[in-house]
This record gives structure tokens, sequence and C-alpha cells, in this order.
């Protein structure tokens, strides 16, 4: 099979759960026999604004055996959420031939998306002219929501989507120039130190003077610009077109779907098959590195849409407990915390975080589509306790998830010494799963 995956792109100018997902799934593919290209969002020319679409020479950062390919000048990439210039998002192609010829070339037989980032909608409809069936697996809610968590401002708006949400997270939205350097080689770096330089003391997302503007509209009774509002309703309206272009979608968590279902007009086709990774389908049981104490941890940003102020609160109610010791891990931002929080900033290896973990929490708050450090901690030999919200909660029994994080008893995290019996799928069987949704999509294409 000719499988064309669109992502994110390759390590190190992106990175996360989406990229190791898609570049994990399409060396297995390759190690499969199955011929695989990547497409993916690049850089903004400076001399044509048009899109084209370049072939990449192969590195050892790409992927073996992968083809990768690369979109110069795609739709601008909001990563971070919000929509300051609704308009630039939907520019259509003056040349549609663009993506036609393309996949004349390529001839895939099937094409799976993984985002909807900087991909013009000339892409899918292309796709559909030429008999090719789509593929959506659902790693965020970007498209359907202003930012990829539907969290905002301490809020999970996934059952309560509107043009009005979309208006208040574009007002923080980046400027052009900032999104611009998001489509830059030196973004990684840009990032990382930015990330350094912020100072947080909650774990909270500060308001912007954005933001501040619209509160204030709100509280005065200023209505919001009538056109910006029309064209985030275009934009929303763009979005929705392009999901229902898509032959199935491969719902990661059950969470995921249920979101996915709720907020795309119409009936929608899909599985729900759990996902897997490399390091989690190669990760050992690890060997614990000796503590005087039973070591509890958060791991993942310490944002507040992953739970992280709620587990410092949990942590405060809970810091006398004797014979416990909580530690941070995963964030390389600095951040103040109490004498009785350990923070170790990012880990380099999923060993060395286990290593020095006995039992890990993971209290997203936002409708997190899967959630990898599930499977990796289970694969590692470590406890997992995981809020209701996190979509990997469908491999764990009902005594492991739980609605709110300070309904957890500490005497239970005190007292876990296994993991939970379930059963975790690996990279070959994995990969059969979605080979075989692939097959249901060419079938339902040529039906």
């Amino acid at each position: 099979m000719r499988i064309l995956h669109y992502s994110l792109g390759f390590p190190p100018q992106r990175r996360g759960g989406l990229v190791n997902y898609c570049l994990d799934l399409a060396r297995e593919q390759v190690r499969g026999g199955n011929q695989v290209a990547l497409l993916y969002p690049g850089k903004a020319s400076l001399w044509s604004k048009e899109p084209r679409i370049k072939a990449k020479a192969k590195t050892r950062q790409t992927s073996a055996g992968v083809a990768p390919y690369e979109i110069i000048n795609p739709l601008p990439l909001s990563i971070m959420g919000g929509f300051r210039n609704p308009a630039s998002f939907m520019k259509p192609v003056a040349d549609p031939g663009v993506y036609g010829d393309f996949l004349a070339e390529v001839k895939p037989s099937v094409i799976h998306l993984h985002t909807l980032y900087g991909l013009h909608q000339e892409f899918l409809v292309a796709a559909h002219r030429q008999g090719i069936p789509l593929v959506y697996t659902t790693h965020d809610y970007y498209g359907l929501c202003a930012n990829p968590t539907f969290f905002y401002q301490n809020e999970d708006y996934s059952q309560k989507n509107s043009v009005d949400l979309w208006y208040a997270i574009s007002a923080e939205g980046m400027a052009p120039w900032q999104l611009r350097l998001l489509q830059s080689p030196i973004y990684p770096a840009v990032r990382l130190l930015s990330k350094k330089l912020r100072i947080s003391r909650t774990g909270r997302i500060s308001r912007t003077g954005a933001y501040k503007q619209v509160a204030q509209q709100k509280a005065t009774g200023q209505p919001p610009e009538a056109t910006q509002l029309t064209q985030l309703q275009q934009l929303m309206d763009y979005y929705q077109a392009m999901f229902q272009k898509m032959d199935a979608f491969h719902f990661n968590s059950s969470v995921a779907e249920r979101v996915y279902r709720k907020n795309i007009q119409g009936s929608i086709y899909g599985w729900r098959i759990p996902i897997t990774n490399q390091r989690a389908s190669g990760q050992k049981p690890v060997n614990k590195s000796p503590a005087s104490t039973k070591r509890v941890a958060y791991a993942g940003p310490y944002e507040a849409y992953k739970g992280y102020g709620a587990f410092l609160q949990w942590v405060a109610e809970n810091r006398d407990v004797p014979g416990i010791s909580f530690h941070l891990w995963g964030d390389s931002k600095v951040v103040q915390t109490p004498a009785y929080i350990t923070n170790h900033g990012r880990f380099r290896t999923a060993t060395e975080l286990y290593e020095k973990t006995d039992v890990l929490i993971i209290p997203s708050l936002w409708q997190e589509t899967f959630g990898f450090h599930v499977i990796e901690a289970l694969a590692s030999g470590t406890p997992v306790f995981t809020s209701h919200n996190v979509g990997a909660k469908d491999l764990l029994p009902e005594e492991y998830v739980f609605e709110k994080l300070q309904d957890l008893d500490i005497r239970r995290v005190e007292q876990v010494s296994q993991v939970p019996v379930t059963k975790l799928v690996d990279s070959q069987t994995h990969a059969k799963a979605i080979a075989a949704l692939y097959q249901e999509a060419r079938r339902r294409r040529r039906s």
C-alpha cells in the first residue's frame, strides 16, 4: 500500500506526541512492506506567497524509509491557538493544481491526516477528485476549537463551543510576524528560551492584555467587532467542511470520540483504536533507584490545563503523610514550588523518569485525547492514577481513575505497589489495526 501521512513535521523542529506517533507508525508501516511518504507544513517563502511542494532529502532526523515532502507557504500555523486574522487561515490557493499534481505523482492509496494545521482545503478537494480515501487521527481539537485543547481560562469548553469563544481566544492569538517565526528553523530554540524565561508561581495561565480587553468589552456591554465575528464563523465553517470530507476517523480514545462527535456537524464514521508509540512499545520494566520514601510524581507541562495547579493543591493537602515524597517532572520552565515538592525539570529519557518514580499522577483538566504517559508508565512497571478526562483511562481499571484529584485518597496511593493488569498493544499490532481502518476507508470511498 502507498500511504501518505500529513503531520507537523520532524524533530527537532517539531516534537510532541502527535509527531512521535506519526513517525513511529510510519516506520512500522515501512517495515511492513508499505511505501510511505510524509507531507508537512514548512517554511514561509520571502519571495512568493503561493504554496508549492518540495521533496526533501532523507536525513537521520526524518525517518528511515519515509519520503519527506514539505509544503512551502502553507496556511499559518497557530500552534498555540487563536486566529487574530481569520481570513489568512482560509486563504484560497491561486492554483489548486499544485495539490492535484502532487497527489498524481505520489499516487497514495490512502491519506492519513494527523492535523489540519497549515493545510489548505484544496488539498482535500484534490484527494476527493482522485478518489483517495482520507483517514483522520484525533490527536487534538485544532479546527474544532480556536485552540487545540478546548480549555480556556481554567474551564473546559468542549461541550459549549461557540463563535464567542473563538473570538475571546483569538484576541490572545499571535501576530502574523510571530506565526512566521513558528515556521522558521530557529523556532525550537526560541520556544525553549521563552519557557526558561517565563516564571510562574501557581502554574495558572495568566491573562494577557488582549483577554483583559475582551473582558472589559463584556463588562461594559460593548459588542465584539462584527467583521471579526463574521470571519471567525466563516473559519469555523471552513474547518467543518474539512472534517466532513474525512472518510473515516481514527478515534484514539472514548474521550476524543465524544468531543469530536459533539462538535462536528452531521454524522461521522470512525473506529476507536488506542494508540501506542515506540517508547512505550520498547519500554521494559525498570529497576527503581533506591529511595527512603514512596515517590509520587506529576509529569508534563507545568500548565493549568494539564492539572498542574490541581496537583500542587492535592500535594499541599497531603504533604504531612509520612513515607511519601512529591515530585515534578517534564518542564524546563522556571517555577517556584514549596520545599516539600522536588522539581526535577525536564527528564532526558523515560527510563530516568520511571526509575525515580514509584507512582505517577496524571490530573489533566482538559479533555486529553490520549496521554502517552499512561502507557509508558504501565510499560515501565509504574502504577498510574489518572483523571477521567484522560483518554488513556480506557486502558485502566476504574479504581485507577478519579473524577477530581482531591477525591484520590492518599492511602490508596500509598498502598499501591503493582501496575494494574491491562494489555498494552505493540506497534506491529497497532499498525495492523490502522491498516484495517484504511481498507474500510477505501471501501467507503468506492461505495
